[in-house]
């Protein structure tokens, strides 16, 4: 073949798998690649040179397999394409996951006019990209679930030709490996309790009467409370002001709220745990209240808001089987029944802010959003926390000691005037503010600081562009929700996916699958996930008799 015939026929089977990159390396400038030349070993194989003259491969034997390939299922990152000799054994037992990073584009170009690799890019377990695409490929395809062992393979000779290449690529595996580890964990602990409340809140929404559409005022101010430390000087603000705003509470804030006698408006909880029913042992039957709950969030949470008649709203986060049911429940009854309520952030404030901004509201001001322990303290007086401390205080133990002991549970990061912080909540500051940050075009959003003046900027103020107020409480019909429709279709779904590698079901039980492995149930390096599939199944089937 001609060189322009191997690129042609390269680019016309990676466009089948990734257009974008198809295009970019349609548009490189093959001048520019890390490969300068070809050369041809002894065995009659082409072999490709670097700048130096300095082949990849041995030109004896260019194909030597460089490491024992294990036994287990084992997603592999390999630098250099070259000419695929180092990776291509790899892919022979079918189990392997393969993800090859090149320096750019342009390198990708000459590679593609000078070798035939349409066999492997029509492989379903071979994935490529460029450095500059990394990050994002490599938290996207390599699924811990499915993908087993992580193996990073950086070829020696490719390496030595590309230091400061093989040197960005180590730390974006490292940064990256620290991320996905760290969402793994949390899928790991919660996996089983996100399912079971996603399950069970649509049972009790099933039975519930058509709750009406709800008109927000979104020409007020919208006040989102946190619990912070700060809240116990802003609440005066609340309180003396009440009409200004329309509130919108976190879910620890609200008692807190309560107590001051000042009733929200809405509450926003997405935590699934048992614990946050503690929110709302006080505050679950304001009859005007609107309770805006994540379908993960604990179910008893919304089984009280129905028994007292409240208002409930439910909202479809980022979990994977959230998005299933949002999306088989829109086709059964023609309505976004659940909408998109972003919680990435971690923390409910996050979640809070984000139905704000989806309201329409275009002046945001968010009190007790500290993400710091300050004046000594990790919350504001009247959480739920102040009464479960005193409670369980002793004079050996007191409530002091308790709230000490969970301010120093991680180490402190120490700020300026006493202010301590920790890794986890500069986090959550930083994804609030980025929240702020990418929506200051629409909303002008100020954090408000316990000294109450100045208001503290999240975001420098802009020149609002006109806030279209969103449909975010279109009607819902949660009594025409065939709950029995939506436990067939998932055991359905399940039996059909079995000996797949690919399904949409797949990817709704992959927080399940981190805790079948983390309570031993599976093994994600030696199983197939048939196995997680079999015990979804049980899990599901339960709810269908």
């Amino acid at each position: 073949m001609t060189d322009k015939e191997l690129f042609n026929l390269n680019i016309s089977v990676l466009i089948k798998k990734d257009r974008n990159l198809a295009k970019k390396i349609s548009e490189a400038d093959s001048s520019k690649s890390t490969y300068t030349g070809i050369t041809t070993a002894k065995n009659g194989m082409s072999v490709v040179l670097f700048a130096n003259s300095r082949p990849m491969y041995s030109l004896y034997n260019p194909t030597p397999r460089s490491q024992t390939e294990t036994s287990e299922k084992t997603f592999y990152l390999v630098t250099g394409l070259g000419n695929g000799y180092h990776f291509q054994y790899l892919l022979e037992n079918g189990k392997n996951r393969i993800l090859v990073v090149e320096k750019d584009t342009h390198t990708l170009k000459f590679l593609f006019s000078h070798q035939d690799f349409s066999s492997i890019l029509q492989s379903p377990n071979f994935l490529l990209c460029t450095v500059e695409e990394l990050p994002q490929k490599l938290t996207e395809s390599y699924i811990p679930q499915t993908c087993g062992i992580f193996n990073y393979t950086a070829n020696r000779v490719w390496a030595e030709n590309n230091p400061e290449t093989e040197k960005n690529i180590s730390d974006t595996v490292q940064s990256s490996l620290k991320q996905i580890s760290a969402d793994y964990s949390v899928q790991a602990h919660f996996g089983k309790i996100w399912q079971r409340n996603i399950i069970e809140n649509l049972f009790i929404l099933s039975k519930q009467k058509n709750t009406s559409q709800v008109k927000i005022p979104a020409h007020k101010k919208a006040a989102i409370v946190a619990a912070g430390p700060s809240l116990d000087k802003s609440i005066v603000i609340l309180t003396d002001n009440r009409d200004e705003y329309y509130i919108i509470a976190t879910d620890t804030a609200s008692q807190v709220l309560f107590l001051n006698g000042v009733v929200p408006d809405a509450v926003v909880s997405v935590d699934g745990q048992n614990i946050s029913y503690r929110h709302f042992l006080k505050t679950s039957s304001l009859p005007n209240t609107i309770y805006v709950l994540d379908l993960c969030a604990n179910p008893a949470i919304s089984k009280a808001v129905a028994n007292n008649s409240g208002i409930l709203h439910f909202a479809a986060s980022s979990h994977p089987l959230c998005a299933a049911a949002a999306a088989f429940f829109k086709e059964q009854t023609g309505t976004d029944v659940f909408p998109f309520l972003d919680s990435s952030s971690g923390t409910v404030t996050g979640a809070a802010l984000d139905f704000a901004i989806k309201a329409g509201f275009a002046n945001i001001e968010l009190f007790g959003a500290d993400f710091a322990y300050s004046n000594g303290k990790p919350y504001c007086k009247g959480s739920y926390l102040d009464e479960t401390f005193n409670n369980s205080s002793l004079r050996t133990e007191t409530q002091e000691t308790a709230f000490s002991a969970l301010m120093f549970r991680t180490p402190l990061i120490y700020k300026q005037n006493g202010v301590t912080t920790t890794e986890t909540l500069s986090q959550y500051d930083s994804a609030v503010q980025q929240a702020a940050l990418q929506h200051a075009s629409t909303a002008k959003i100020s954090k408000i600081s316990s000294d109450l003046q100045p208001y503290t900027l999240i975001v420098p103020p802009n020149c609002l562009k006109k806030q279209i107020q969103s449909d975010f409480f279109a009607e819902t019909l949660y009594n025409s929700l065939n709950f029995a429709d939506f436990i067939t279709w998932i055991l359905k779904s399940i039996r059909e996916a079995k000996g797949k590698s690919q399904a949409d079901i797949i990817t709704a039980l992959l927080p399940f699958a981190a805790w079948c492995e983390k309570k031993g149930f599976y093994q994600s390096s030696k199983d197939s996930f048939d196995r997680v599939l079999d015990l979804a199944h049980d899990f599901f089937k339960r709810y269908a008799e």
